[in-house]
């Protein structure tokens, strides 16, 4: 008798499958090639995990002969071939009793015939010789237990009875139920030579039941034996049958599913079983075979989505890492370098917005067919996402080559694209990473070249950059100061200083500027050291909704102490492109109750200009709330009259730059401030260090001034203290 145990190990889906003794052999249809062990013809029923066939981790099948189909059926054929021969015996033996009742009726009948006349002939002549001769005639039969000739008033003229047989355990019960009516026989007997004449005497005869149900028994029996082992030999043919033609190639159906393999299901496809192509077998070995070859199907239309971009057609990041990963040891044999090139096409959101995503859609196929185009035999290009495409570039003897293949990059590139009546120009950011110098895996380069890409870009794009392990370094600097940024944000860690705002001529508070700093562990972080990352990284949006809430809180609070301190809160590039802006702001003021006029929206002059018409309609759409705006930097961007004109602006801010310039360089001031009057907007000069400085902004007639000449940035408790006294 066979026995296997299949077991994986769990967490090694793709590790050997060993039996349970350890013992390895070569298994059925390449089985040791797959890391099966076995012992024996191992069956299957199609299980994942049987036969080499793939499995998930932790499975187990065992297998005997005693769990095996064909002791099933031939246990199930056995025991039904027993009914069925028990029951039509049941039926034979009923009939055979009643067959056997009858016939003893008949042969007492017989008997009687045979013994009446010379029964009643003796007791008609009272001939006790003759009677006992009948009776000693009658005792021959083994069946009769007693003979009584009897004269008319019941005078016993003769009579014999013998000592019956003794009952079984079988015969006595069904001697009872057959024979137990016919256990005496009483016959009249009539004057001799008269048929109708006068009743005379009776002959009885008494039979014993039980050598009659000896003899049913003995007869039964022998039916119910034959019918049995016939009925069983037939039920273990017919289970061999089944096992020949059912259960063998119901085997064979399951061995061959065992050996699929599901990465590549067609290789292993299932043979029709011989003699069985147009049955039921057949129709489910054709059928899997269907199966096998839409799994197959399905499994290349899967893997092209996962490894194809879906726009292009190019491979993605996961084939790119995969071709790659083939090209690496290559390259160590032949002894060249791998270039790895990945490109951001500069500005192309401006594509997006300005022509529709479909022309969009369009430039980014042509640059997948420009990139295919330059590259040579063996180089491959993959769109990576968005607007990134990598390109690897094998068998480079020198960077020089890499160099100039990244340089005819651009310049394929930068030809505009003409797309529905449209000329879009555009150029790209290019990083290029070579191994084995700046990695000796796919991972490691593709970084680098990432890395050097965002120096690329951060350059003024349009060029390319070679990866330096210095670039790394401040990647992975950049990566752990955004991480505790994002930290401070969900740790609140940050705090608001207010620098006051005075009136020029009286020195009076007029107002407060917010300004934002970082309270990290023990030490203050200003602005400029966390600003800019903030606004790469979106991060500004928070932190900016955060500062507005908290400056509106501090004016409405004052408010209540009787202290009507306009603040103004500045308000970022990135801001200015939020949809919400204008919402957050009416949301601070009506959360703190703050009158509108309280507060000063300060957004830089390059900030408003980068979209003009949309600053136009954000800033109407604040100043329908109520707020004052104020351009901030005044004087180092456009100072254009004409957006002066169309924005909604209250007041110019003076820049530092120009008043540090105070009173040796006046010029720039005094147009700013000539042009601030003209237009009916409030001055403020920021950056006042010098005594100098303040009076000749005063004489100019600035309406407002803050520095360092006055008061620095301080938290709420000092400004509350030194300028809100009373």
């Amino acid at each position: 008798m066979a026995k296997f145990s299949f077991h994986q190990a769990a967490g090694d889906p793709a590790g050997p499958i060993t039996s349970g003794s350890g013992a390895s052999s070569a298994g059925m249809g390449g089985a040791a090639a797959s890391g099966i062990e076995a012992h024996g013809d191992s069956p299957s029923d199609g299980m994942p995990g049987i036969d080499g066939g793939p499995r998930v981790a932790g499975s187990r099948f065992h297998w005997s002969f005693w769990s095996s189909l064909s002791f099933k059926e031939g246990v199930r054929g056995a025991i039904a071939a027993l009914l069925i021969g028990f029951a039509f015996s049941a039926v034979e033996i009923g009939w055979a009793a009643s067959r056997e009742r009858e016939k003893v009726l008949t042969i007492v009948d017989d008997i009687a015939a045979q013994v009446e006349g010379s029964a009643a002939i003796a007791a008609w002549n009272l001939d006790a010789q003759l009677a006992n001769q009948v009776i000693m005639d009658n005792l021959k039969l083994h069946a009769v237990s007693g003979v009584e000739i009897l004269l008319k008033d019941n005078e016993r003229l003769a009579g014999v009875r013998r000592k019956p047989a003794q009952d079984g355990w079988l015969t006595g019960p069904l001697s009872r139920l057959v024979f137990g009516d016919l256990s005496t026989i009483r016959r009249p007997l009539r004057q001799p030579n008269s048929p109708n004449g006068e009743i005379i005497g009776e002959l009885r005869l008494d039979l014993d039941p039980v050598v009659l149900a000896r003899d049913l028994l003995i007869l039964a029996g022998t039916g119910l034996l034959s019918g049995v082992l016939r009925n069983l030999l037939l039920g273990l043919a017919l289970v061999a049958v089944l096992h020949r033609y059912v259960t063998r190639p119901l085997f064979s159906l399951g061995r061959s599913i065992a050996r699929i393999d599901p990465d590549r299901p067609l290789e292993t496809a299932m043979p029709l079983p011989s003699g069985h192509e147009r049955d039921e077998l057949g129709y489910i070995a054709a059928r899997t075979n269907e199966l096998l070859a839409r799994l197959a199907s399905s499994q290349e239309a899967q893997r092209r989505m996962a490894t194809r971009d879906l726009l292009t057609g190019l491979p993605n990041r996961v084939l790119l890492t995969e071709e790659l990963g083939r090209s690496l040891p290559k390259a160590e044999r032949a002894g060249y370098n791998v270039a790895v090139f990945h490109l951001d096409l500069d500005r192309f959101k401006t594509v997006n917005e300005s022509y529709g995503l479909d022309v969009g859609d369009r430039v980014l196929r042509e640059v997948g067919d420009r990139l295919t185009s330059v590259l040579r035999a063996g180089d491959s290009v993959a769109r990576l996402g968005a607007d990134e495409f990598a390109v690897v570039a094998e068998d480079i003897a020198q960077p020089e080559m890499a160099a100039r293949l990244a340089e005819r990059i651009l310049e394929t590139l930068a030809v505009p694209y003409a797309v529905d009546g449209h000329s879009v120009s555009l150029t790209a950011s290019v990083g290029v990473a070579l191994y084995p110098g700046d990695g000796r895996d796919p991972e490691p380069l593709l970084r680098g070249a990432d890395v050097a890409m965002c120096t690329a870009k951060a350059a003024g794009g349009g060029r390319y950059r070679f990866f330096a392990r210095e670039m790394m370094d401040r990647a992975v600097a950049r990566l752990h100061n955004e991480t505790a940024l994002r930290r401070a944000i969900e740790e609140s860690q940050f705090v608001l200083y207010y620098q006051p705002k005075l009136e020029t001529l009286t020195r009076k508070l007029s107002g407060v500027e917010a300004l934002l700093r970082w309270q990290k562990a023990d030490r203050l972080v200003m602005p400029g050291d966390f600003i800019p990352l903030a606004e790469e990284t979106g991060l500004i949006v928070p932190i900016g909704a955060w500062v507005l809430r908290t400056a509106c809180a501090q004016a409405a609070r004052w408010l209540a102490m009787g202290h009507s301190v306009p603040v103004s809160v500045n308000v970022s590039a990135r801001q200015l492109q939020e949809a919400g802006l204008v919402d957050l702001v009416a949301d601070c003021l009506a959360q703190s109750n703050l009158p509108p006029e309280l507060l000063n929206i300060e957004i830089t002059e390059t900030s408003m200009m980068r979209d003009l018409d949309h600053s136009e309609a954000l800033l109407e759409r604040l100043r329908c709330l109520g707020v004052g705006i104020s351009v901030d930097d005044f004087g180092t961007g456009y100072s254009s009259l004409a957006y002066l004109r169309r924005l909604p602006v209250t007041a110019l801010k003076l820049d530092r730059s120009f008043v540090n310039d105070i009173p040796a360089e006046t010029a720039i001031a005094t147009a700013v401030l000539n042009l601030s009057r003209s237009f009916g907007l409030k001055t403020v000069a920021e950056g006042v260090e010098t005594e100098d400085q303040w009076h000749w902004l005063g004489q100019q007639g600035c309406d407002e001034v803050q520095g360092f000449l006055f008061a620095r940035p301080m938290p709420v408790d000092l400004l509350e203290r030194d300028f809100l006294k009373g």
